[in-house]
């Protein structure tokens, strides 16, 4: 048991509840085990949310929660009220009963499995040290607790968040697997907390004490310190080794359980799918609304009509609905009974609130994602994963997008880095590529050979290696001869530093050997305790030389070596060195060891590695070489990042950074990723000074990351520049085709990156973001004062204007435009470019930059080509476009003629966001084809996006692989995280997953289109279908007397909208397809239906509840006339009505279906089976099930009649037939792109029309 921990001695004295202290449980357990530890939970989970017991109250509250089961149950209520009651009282339960049912089964079967997989997870098998048999022992995983210290063995999974003690690797350190928790598949390295000749004995009972914070989500920090025999040593997540990750390549680990069970980072991420209201259903619930208001006005007028009808006549021959009072002998007040009727009413016309639509929305949802999962399109095969879809909620927005935020590195780029250029020595150096090769090929080929060292023979096949360069390979050979080459002398010491820092500056893993695991892992299970299993398998950097096992090289013995690493620009480096003879062997938490060109092997010693971060833009290694006892830091960073931290006094340093500046400009030119190289010797009595100003900030825990990094910038000044690398990332396959066509959809692109300009700039020609002809704008401007100006003149340039005062007249402007060429079939941006093409030469620039009141209409008369508003338009062709309307000047004078494009650096991005500013920004912005913002920071990158969000009140979606995305992703309306070697932090943070960007022109452009079209065509006809079936009842009242009864049994009106209409249109939302997905990947232009929100607006509700209202006109009173005069009695009516309102209400939806297929056929047939068994089975059985009326026989002898169906046939087409009318005369006369699509891709292959660009311009215009 741990020792009591208040005594006088103990941690728990200076407690801090923000913290966490925990002892080891090596003493003899006692009847309470906590002790040691009494504030902290096992390690059981348990991710289910209900038990046996609470199951029933517990979901009932959760649906509660939803206003419209609210409302329905309060309309079950109300049916309970004598003089209220409009159907039976168990009868009218049913359909909520059904709802929440149907909902409450889904949801045990969904909480059974979570059981399920909590059961087989708790019950797993680990080994705890016991102190009272002095040895690990077997013990399942949720009997561990947090203190114990735990034994786990190769290829085993750790089962709580462990603090790493031993380790069977000589050096201290093991290797994680950690896809389980976060996706990413290379290995890790971990280290232990207490130095090797400090470990612990476990036998001895020794105790020691550990200090971290609170249990966090963020599975890529943990700050903490132990104590040991009076030594205090920092913690991070070097140490820790999180629950759910595997060990790999090391025989054992032990450690100390610092988090356990709910506390673990595993858990902790275990939020499940994440939640985001779509815009449709932010839509769809203000006209749930509008529907609350039809029902007040008809339940109102109900009660009021019911009123005057017995104020109309005398009371003597007054009918009264409801008996009177006991003890009224005048019977009952004609406005109380208008009351009493009002609230009948809403019970009887309650479903013009649809029940089931909330219900079948999510279903249709589900439906959708699994067959985005299963788009075989989708599937990337070099990785072997797919799109993965982790917010089921918002599948519609992908349809609506208008603007693409984008990250470039890993995103648009492949993120595997090659080697291509290197400035050392006042020269420049370029390499080429032996063999270009992608895919599995190159993954086969990603072996390293080195033959021993009795050559110096280099055989690399990985195409990450570069071919060395002639001059330098002479120049490095040249630093182990007596004879070097003239011209070269005094450059060999700076040459070789330059390699030995893209050797020891990084994090590069090498491994050896492979182990056998004690004993198989089912690692099925995983998802229960990590919450998200990741589909993805990252590409490891693998590079396996042949060397010798020892460090003498005396034997031909060799074991394979194998290079990993989480960032492909250090993979990259270190081939590089390795192609110049300078090889990475062995890395420890301690050490380092090279081999050199000449085959000699040096150790060094690592004192400290100050990693990159964000905010330094650098990272840097301190070592010792043992031969001279010197130290020297090694950095490498950003230009601008290591070129503010010079050392001015040395000679010739300015000169040197000015010839690599020139060097870095030709590679950001061609696109390279640019890196310095730098470094600094430090004495021994400076460097003690520092550590032990970094040893105080590394055990800090609250604010330990803002002291190191400052403790991090004090030691990284006074450096000696050594040379410059450019390393190339290539374009993912399929980029600029894809960018091209979310161009041609209409969506503003838009690419946020932290690289430098130059090669932000030609990133963007290579992905076609950028033209050439285009006017590119950069705008670096870092005075605050002259920024303001430098915008304005920008602004007057483009006719732009970002002034309170003009902002709302150009939104009207804009808005009446957009609606107008909404109305003809013509795109915004043809409408956007003519207004900024006769703004800069109609308009008076100044007028407009300085927000004169311009007469709206007169405007756009201007604007728009005659052509475009006349009464003889011709709406077959787009508006020319012009190009030579508009000349504008960049800020460096040049003219250009081509579309203005901004190019935005971090600096002045800064001062543009502030919000005096922000509205002059966007002016510019919406003006320009493309924006390009450079060395920009993850705060700059969501705050940009939110910018234009909230501002222009669009749908915004942003794609990014890194963690440096991770802001920019949630800020988004959809966040697409790539599947890159950046780790999964973005994946872990986004809305969708994708293993290549060019994946987004499909799931946009086709499941985006459909899902848009089926959600929106599904929520109108749910509308109208419920406001059809209720004005039929609303009609009745008037034939009447306003009395509150129905035209049919009871069972009819509950079961028509749950049973007997509510499968087709979940049918029609998951496979309908208004177009096929060749056609949509051809024609981008077809997303502006959805972008636009052309299929479902304000306007669609109003005119299907008009359409409803017609129709239920004629489906009760063609009936209604047909059968005056006759016998036929209110059952038979009834049934007859509700036939008729069955069909047309399903002829209606078929006339919306777009694309049959066998499932379509199948749920139409089987909704009006249904109906007829039901109906007979109801009629000849349920006789006394009704204590209102007798059914029996009735719909048998009802259907028997001619009458029957010739009222179904008749009512029917003359119901349908004015939509029928419309949609004909509107797909002849007045065709959509869809119609125009639609039509071409029915066309006989054989037809010359069906060529490309006549296809193109048929459907666009």
């Amino acid at each position: 048991m741990g020792q009591i921990m208040g005594g006088k001695n103990g941690p728990y004295n200076h407690v801090d509840f923000g913290k966490r202290i925990v002892t080891p449980n090596l003493g003899t357990p006692e009847p309470d085990d906590r002790a040691g530890n009494p504030y902290y939970p096992d390690n059981k989970i348990q991710t289910t949310k209900y038990t046996i017991l609470s199951f029933l109250p517990k979901n009932l509250f959760e649906q509660f929660h939803r206003l419209a089961n609210v409302y329905f149950l309060f309309i079950v209520c109300l049916n309970f009220v004598p003089q209220v009651q409009a159907y039976g009282k168990e009868i009218a339960m049913l359909p909520v009963i059904f709802v929440l049912l149907v909902t409450a089964i889904k949801d045990m079967y969904e909480d059974y499995r979570r059981y399920r997989m909590d059961k087989e997870v708790n019950n797993r098998i680990c080994r705890v040290y016991s102190g009272a048999e002095k040895q690990f022992k077997g013990c399942m995983w949720e009997e561990v607790r947090v203190g114990d210290v735990v034994h786990v063995g190769c290829n085993e999974m750790i089962p709580a968040d462990l603090v790493l003690l031993k380790s069977s690797d000589k050096t201290g350190v093991c290797h994680l697997e950690t896809a389980n928790l976060d996706g990413e598949t290379n290995l890790k390295t971990r280290e232990t907390a207490l130095p090797l000749q400090e470990a612990p004995s476990w036998e001895e009972g020794e105790h020691f004490w550990i200090e971290c914070g609170r249990p966090s989500s963020d599975v890529y920090k943990f700050n903490g310190r132990i104590k040991h025999r009076k030594t205090v040593l920092p913690l991070s997540k070097a140490q820790l080794l999180q629950r759910g990750c595997v060990l790999r390549n090391t025989d054992f680990i032990e450690g100390i359980v610092v988090y356990a069970g709910p506390d673990t980072k595993a858990m902790l991420n275990n939020s499940g799918p994440q939640y985001k209201r779509s815009k449709l259903e932010r839509q769809m619930n203000i006209d749930v609304a509008f529907c609350a208001v039809i029902l007040v006005i008809m339940c109102a007028a109900g009660g009021i009509g019911n009123g005057l009808w017995i104020n109309w006549y005398p009371q003597d021959s007054a009918q009264l609905f409801i008996p009177p009072i006991e003890g009224q002998s005048e019977g009952l007040d004609p406005a109380l009974d208008g009351f009493i009727r009002f609230w009948m009413y809403i019970v009887i016309f309650q479903v013009i609130i649809p029940l089931s639509l909330y219900v079948s929305i999510e279903v249709i949802k589900m439906g959708q994602v699994y067959f985005i999962h299963q788009d075989i399109h989708l599937y990337d095969h070099s990785s072997d994963t797919s799109l993965q879809c982790r917010a089921l909620n918002i599948t519609e927005d992908l349809g609506q997008i208008q603007y693409v935020f984008t990250d470039k590195t890993g995103t648009l780029t492949e993120n595997m880095m090659v080697f291509r250029r290197c400035a050392v020595g006042g020269k420049d150096y370029a390499h080429n590529i032996k063999d270009e090769m992608k895919g599995e090929e190159a993954l086969r080929k990603s072996i390293v050979h080195i033959p021993g060292q009795t050559t110096q023979d280099f055989i690399m096949d990985h195409p990450m290696v570069p071919e060395p360069n002639s001059i330098l390979q002479e120049a490095v050979e040249s630093v182990y001869t007596e004879a070097p080459p003239s011209g070269e002398q005094g450059n060999y010491s700076e040459l070789e530093e330059f390699f030995m820092v893209l050797c020891v500056c990084n994090t590069v893993m090498v491994t050896t050997g492979h182990h056998d695991p004690q004993e198989s892992i089912d690692q099925q299970a995983i998802g229960a305790t990590s919450g998200a299993r990741w589909d993805a398998s990252g590409d490891n950097i693998a590079f396996e030389p042949e060397t010798d096992s020892t460090s003498t090289g005396n034997t031909s013995q060799t074991t394979p070596i194998q290079y990993e690493s989480e960032s492909p620009d250090e993979a990259a480096l270190v081939y590089a060195a390795a192609a110049y003879g300078y090889t990475l062997l062995e890395r420890t938490p301690r050490s380092v060891r090279i081999r050199k060109p000449d085959q000699s092997e040096i150790t060094l010693g690592i004192l400290n590695i100050l990693h990159f971060d964000s905010t330094r833009k650098r990272m840097s290694v301190i070592v010792r070489y043992p031969e001279k006892n010197e130290i020297v830091l090694y950095c490498k960073g950003a230009d601008e990042a290591i070129f503010s931290q010079l050392d001015a006094n040395i000679e010739g340093q300015q000169e040197k950074q000015l010839t690599v500046e020139g060097h870095l400009l030709n590679y950001s030119q061609e696109g390279l990723r640019t890196l310095c190289m730098a470094r600094k010797v430090m004495t021994e009595a400076d460097y003690l000074t520092w550590q032990g100003e970094y040893t105080k900030a590394a055990q800090h825990l609250e604010a330990r990351d803002e002291m190191v990094y400052m403790c991090a910038c004090r030691l990284e000044q006074g450096l000696t520049l050594l040379g410059a690398t450019g390393v190339e990332d290539r374009l993912q396959e399929g980029v600029p085709d894809t960018i091209a066509a979310l161009r041609r959809a209409g969506l503003g692109v838009w690419m946020l990156t932290g690289d430098k300009q130059e090669t932000a700039i030609n990133i963007g020609y290579s992905c076609h973001l950028l033209q050439k002809g285009d006017n590119v704008i950069r705008f670096n401007c870092h005075d605050g004062k002259l920024i303001d100006q430098q915008l304005k003149e920008i602004c007057l340039q483009l006719g732009a204007c970002g002034c309170q005062q003009c902002r709302p007249q150009t939104a009207s402007c804009m808005e009446k435009l957009h609606n107008f060429c909404c109305r003809c079939g013509h795109t915004v941006e043809a409408s956007n470019t003519c207004l900024r093409q006769q703004r800069n030469g109609a308009v008076d620039a100044s007028e407009v930059g300085y927000g004169a009141s311009l007469d709206i209409t007169k405007k756009i008369r201007r604007v728009v080509p005659a052509a475009w508003i006349g009464p003889d338009e011709d709406v077959r062709h787009m508006p020319p476009k012009q190009n030579s309307v508009k000349t504008t000047k960049s800020l460096q004078g040049n003219a250009s003629s081509g579309d203005p494009c901004l190019v935005v650096d971090g600096r002045t991005l800064a001062l543009l966001l502030e919000e005096q500013r922000a509205d002059w920004l966007l002016a510019v912005a919406r003006e320009c084809k493309a924006v390009i913002c450079c060395r920009a920071t993850p705060l700059q990158k969501a705050n940009m996006l939110k910018l234009v969000r909230d501002r222009l009140k669009v749908m915004t979606l942003a794609v990014g692989d890194g963690a440096n995305d991770v802001s920019m992703l949630q800020a988004a309306d959809i966040g697409v995280g790539i599947m890159g070697q950046e780790g999964m932090q973005a994946v872990m943070a986004s809305d969708f997953s994708t293993p290549r960007f060019s994946f987004l022109r499909r799931l946009l452009l086709v499941h985006g289109h459909w899902c848009y079209y089926r959600l929106a065509t599904v929520v109108a006809y749910f509308f109208y279908k419920n406001a059809a079936f209720v004005f039929v009842l609303f009609w009745y009242q008037l034939m009447n007397g306003f009395s509150g009864s129905a035209p049919g049994d009871q069972y009819y009106l509950l079961f028509f909208n749950i049973l007997f209409t509510s499968a087709p249109q979940i049918v029609l939302g998951v496979l309908d397809q208004n177009l096929p997905d060749d056609a949509l990947s051809a024609f981008p232009e077809l997303y502006a239906v959805g972008r636009e929100s052309r299929t479902y607006r304000r306007e669609h509700f109003w005119w299907n509840i008009c359409d409803a209202l017609y129709q239920s006109a004629v489906m009760f009173f063609i009936p209604y006339g047909a059968y005056a005069d006759s016998d036929v009695g209110i059952w038979e009516f009834g049934i007859t009505v509700m036939g008729v309102a069955l069909v047309v209400t399903l002829a209606h939806l078929a006339i919306q279906i777009k694309c049959w297929t066998y499932p379509h056929v199948l749920i139409f047939l089987a909704s009006l089976l249904l109906y007829l068994i039901f109906s007979l089975v109801y009629s000849a059985a349920c006789v006394t099930c009704n204590p209102l009326g007798n059914p029996y026989w009735l719909f048998q002898h009802t259907i028997s009649t001619p009458e029957h169906w010739g009222l179904l046939i008749l009512t029917t087409v003359i119901a349908l037939f004015p939509r029928f009318l419309y949609q004909y005369v509107q797909s002849v006369l007045f065709p959509t792109r869809v119609d125009r699509a639609r039509l071409f891709t029915t066309r006989p292959y054989g037809d010359e029309r069906s060529s490309t660009s006549t296809a193109t311009s048929f459907v666009i215009s």
